[in-house]
């Protein structure tokens, strides 16, 4: 019998360790969780294959476990470390959601008292934020508020409210314990680094020489900063700013939708392309126009329904013999014909644009599709009258799709048609009177369909269909009896008509439809047609007194007959002008 030398005992000795080194680990594998963020170990968890459900407003990245589970089974690990923050698991649906525990403990409570430095007692909503092992925000209108159920700490506390603030100050929480902390607001001035005082009128034209503020065409092009987008050349002017992407123009401070858009003498509605998505661009080709003017305050009693600005958009003046262009880009192709015929009493001009987007983009994410037409006759009827035909036609058709996965789909659909047809007839009276009378006829649609397909959460559709036809006569005389004296009046009546009917359904499944008070199923059917008739009379006079002061009066009688009572269904509204 042999005997085993020293060597090989000792390696046998080293694999005997190793091994139940190995297995003494293997017993003791669950890691430690003592501070460690509470989301980092329900993740953790849920990937070993505990169906979890959580949201990161409830448990956030600032929650830490407090003490070492003493469970070794995940679903005992994730209650022990939830319980601690006053949570605990709801079983629903064979998944377990994260809510707050309806017995929460007492736990630390800190006592905010509340003193104002400035104007007297509270007379708003005051906002505390509470920075520490249980931070969160709250909303009061009360001098002490208490933050309860805490876990022991070091916390920091600060208070705003409207044009005040609070030094942050610092607390240090035992268990079950409630600390007093008393943070005064004292007055905060925003400052103003500058403030521009800008006119009320401006002038963006093409052949204007003597205007005070002039651009050629090309000028106008490079203000314009996506598309060459006419109307986008506005938001450089001083009062005048835009909301992101949107071509449309915030005057004054007013809403986007408070500025009236004037082609030829004739109020648009709603002149933009992907009006539904935050209305992109406009419906105005910018080689069909010779200049706009913008009026951004002040403007004459003529220009009703309009509470921050005017801008008015000049056509192109045609020119003699036969004119051709033809553009595109990454936004857009586009095409222009103009000239005259019959010795100059006829003359024409046509504008076709459509968008390039639709042929460049994903079509598995959607198709942005949209474009627009403008067209002028004009004939001169002897030398004191010229009539005029004229339209302006944009479609859109816009399907966006956002698709996370096979089983899940949300797509948005657009579809709006905008025509605006009107004829014009300019008389000359004699040098110092002239008149403009335009008939015209608008017809505006919009459908809007939306749709979530996720059998797993929320099932619904949405259909949005408005349409509204407007049918006007309007009538301005303008007479110079002088140089320096302008006056100018006028009426207008509009008849309008409008068909508005919105379905909706939405169904909740799983989560969504477990939250208490959720309703599983709802349905809305709303349909109106709302008629009226619009009655305007308007006068105005114009003043200069040398270069450098003009003053105007305007007195606008204005009448809709859809208002509830007769007491608002007649204005009257007088201005007057100093500029």
């Amino acid at each position: 019998m042999t005997r085993p030398s020293g060597s090989r005992l000792s390696s046998l000795s080293i694999g005997l360790a190793l091994l139940l080194a190995v297995i003494a680990y293997g017993a003791s594998a669950a890691p430690p969780y003592l501070d460690r963020p509470v989301a980092s170990v329900l993740e953790e968890l849920a990937a070993d294959g505990l169906s979890l459900v959580f949201s990161s407003g409830l448990v956030s990245r600032e929650l830490h476990v407090l003490t070492e589970p003493r469970s070794d089974e995940p679903l005992g690990i994730a209650r022990e470390v939830l319980a601690a923050h006053s949570l605990e698991l709801q079983a629903v649906s064979g998944a377990f959601l994260v809510v707050r525990s309806d017995e929460a403990p007492s736990g630390a409570v800190i006592r905010v008292v509340l003193e104002h430095g400035g104007l007297g007692p509270l007379s708003t909503t005051t906002r505390i934020d509470l920075t520490g092992p249980s931070p969160q925000s709250i909303t009061s209108v009360d001098t002490e508020i208490d933050i309860v159920n805490l876990v022991p700490g070091l916390y920091e506390v600060s208070a705003e409210m409207v044009f005040h603030k609070s030094e942050p100050g610092a607390v240090e929480l035992g268990a079950n314990e409630t600390a007093r902390i008393l943070l005064r607001l004292e007055p905060v001035v925003p400052p103003l680094e500058e403030l521009v005082v800008g006119a009320s009128y401006y002038d963006i034209v093409s052949d204007l020489l003597h205007s005070n503020v002039s651009f050629s065409r090309a000028q106008v092009e490079q203000l314009s900063d996506l598309g060459a987008d006419p109307v986008r050349a506005v938001h450089r002017l001083p009062g005048t700013t835009s909301g992101g992407i949107s071509a449309k123009a915030h005057v004054r401070g007013g809403h986007d939708d408070e500025m009236i858009y004037v082609l030829d003498g004739l109020p648009l509605i709603d002149p933009f392309h992907a009006r539904d998505f935050q209305s992109i661009f406009s419906a105005i080709d910018h080689r069909a126009i010779s200049g706009i003017q913008v009026y951004s305050g002040g403007f004459p009693a003529r220009y009703g329904d309009s509470l921050s600005g005017v801008m008015l958009i000049e056509p192109r003046a045609v020119e003699a013999g036969l004119h051709r262009e033809v553009g595109i880009s990454t936004l857009s192709a586009s095409a222009l014909t103009s000239g005259m015929f019959n010795g100059g009493n006829v003359e024409w001009l046509a504008s076709v644009r459509r968008t390039t987007l639709d042929l460049l983009l994903d079509p598995e994410r959607g198709r942005p599709r949209f474009g627009n037409v403008y067209g002028h006759l004009g004939i001169q009827l002897g030398e004191r009258n010229k009539f005029s035909l004229n339209g302006l036609v944009a479609e859109d058709n816009i399907v966006l799709v956002e698709e996370d996965d096979p089983g899940r789909e949300e797509q948005a659909r657009s579809d709006t048609q905008n025509g605006h047809f009107w004829v014009k007839l300019e008389s000359r009276w004699s040098e110092a009177l002239r008149s403009e009378t335009l008939l015209s006829s608008v017809r505006f649609t919009n459908a809007r369909h939306g749709s979530r397909n996720d059998p797993n959460e929320l099932v619904g559709h949405v259909d949005d269909v408005r349409a509204l036809d407007v049918n006007g006569l309007r009538q301005d005389w303008t007479w110079l009896p002088t140089e320096r004296h302008l006056v100018n009046w006028g009426f207008e009546v509009r008849e309008l008509s409008a068909v508005y009917r919105y379905f909706s359904s939405v169904n909740l499944f799983g989560f969504l439809a477990s939250y208490e008070g959720a309703v599983p199923s709802i349905q809305r059917n709303v349909t109106t047609s709302p008629e009226s008739r619009n009655y305007s009379v308007h006068f105005s006079d114009r003043v200069s007194f040398g270069t450098s002061l003009v003053t105007e009066f305007g007195l606008r009688w204005d009448k809709q007959t859809n208002l509830p009572t007769d007491d608002l269904e007649n204005q009257i509204s007088p201005r007057l002008s100093v500029l």
